[in-house]
């Protein structure tokens, strides 16, 4: 079990993850949404983070691990241990 939730752990996935849940629904979602009155609010967008952090790591972490996990050892020296 300790070694399925070490493999998970990917930080190219985290950061691009964190990109897709917080950054990008500020930009499309909240400004809209006090500028032009559509949209979703930031209290919204804060109590939903946890769920878009969610998928979003999970959907990255599927489609692009084996490209991130080289991408980190090369950028960050990063050894997945196995």
């Amino acid at each position: 079990m300790l070694d399925f939730i070490k493999g998970l752990w990917n930080p190219v996935a985290f950061w691009i993850s964190f990109m897709m849940s917080i950054i990008m629904p500020l930009i499309f979602g909240v400004i809209p949404f006090y500028l032009y009155g559509n949209g979703i609010s930031l209290e919204n967008c804060l109590i939903l983070w946890p769920l878009r952090w969610l998928v979003a790591y999970l959907l990255i972490n599927t489609f692009v691990r084996d490209t991130g996990m080289k991408l980190a050892a090369k950028v960050f020296g990063f050894d997945p241990g196995y």
